[in-house]
């Protein structure tokens, strides 16, 4: 009866130790939003796709699989990342002939 007992309770732990991993691992998984502040302090919590030379590419946090867009670094102060580390953007070069822009109003396809 007592060996029943810790067979039980060796059961229950192990349980609850599967549980407990499971949910350790989606908490790791999880990407934290990036914060783009635009030189008007607009900030917009995105997910960022690429960052080149003249354009940041982002997906909304609200739609992490829909349309990618797009911003001159020209128009953004910095960005905060996820991860806690910073970028600024003060002396970006514009060159809008090589990177449409778009906006929120005008998805890019």
């Amino acid at each position: 009866m007592k060996e029943d007992t810790v067979i039980l309770k060796t059961r229950l732990l192990s349980l609850l130790f599967l549980i407990a991993l499971v949910n350790f691992s989606f908490i790791q998984t999880s990407r934290k939003p990036d914060v783009i502040v635009m030189k008007d302090n607009t900030k917009l919590e995105v997910l960022i796709q690429e960052v080149d030379e003249h354009v940041v590419k982002y997906r909304k946090v609200s739609d992490p699989e829909g349309p990618v867009y797009s911003v001159r670094k020209t128009e953004i102060a910095s960005i905060k990342y996820g991860n806690r580390e910073t970028e600024t953007f003060d002396n970006a070069v514009e060159n809008p002939d090589r990177h449409p822009v778009t906006t929120p109003d005008k998805v890019q396809r």
